[in-house]
């Protein structure tokens, strides 16, 4: 779709591609903000909660899953000739 290369045979593959990588893109920028919200409250920042903790361990995970899904989406994950 936006990255064309010429082993693409299937159009709807791609798009399911996209629509996975453009939720999972929202998914760590929700955790990011949570990680925010979460460290930074309007009281100031706090470092030791245990919901700071595990906004952390979500946004690790989300942006884990979104890397690994634009690696594949973006074809650097296929074999090369």
């Amino acid at each position: 779709m936006f990255f064309h290369h010429e082993t693409d045979t299937c159009d709807a593959c791609s798009v399911v591609a996209w629509v996975a990588n453009l939720l999972l893109f929202l998914a760590t920028l929700a955790a990011l903000i949570g990680v925010y919200k979460t460290h930074f409250p309007p009281s100031g920042m706090t470092f030791t909660s245990p919901q700071g903790a595990i906004y952390l361990v979500a946004f690790c995970f989300s942006l884990m899953f979104w890397t690994r899904q634009m690696y594949m989406c973006c074809g650097c994950g296929s074999a090369r000739k």
